[in-house]
């Protein structure tokens, strides 16, 4: 349901990049959009709205680092391996949003794989 909303907004020629973002990062604050649908949006975008979607929840993380949940640091942890400069730059931001306790847990995660 969120997809069709998602690709109106980064559709959405009047809007510029930062409004796209700040306008998908507020409904992600205001609990009009769902984490795991912006990610499911997200994994099927281009590197632009990829970023976008990823920089989308840095911006909330920073506010509330409790945002990022196991299926957020799934997906940020495998967006760092992306080619695009600005996905991996926005993953390891929201990375470095998370509080010291996810973060370790995080990294025994990832020395599992």
């Amino acid at each position: 349901m969120f997809s069709m909303d998602c690709s109106a907004i980064f559709n959405d020629n009047t809007l510029k990049p930062k409004e796209k973002t700040e306008r998908i990062s507020n409904s992600l604050v205001n609990n009009e959009l769902q984490l795991s649908d912006l990610i499911d949006y997200a994994k099927k975008s281009k590197d632009a709205n990829k970023a976008s979607c990823v920089e989308a929840i840095e911006f909330v993380t920073a506010k509330k680092p409790e945002f990022a949940t196991k299926e957020c640091l799934d997906f940020v942890s495998d967006c760092l391996t992306e080619t695009a400069p600005r996905i991996k730059w926005e993953s390891a931001r929201v990375v470095g949003n998370i509080p010291i306790y996810f973060r370790i847990i995080w990294i025994k995660q990832l020395s599992i794989y």
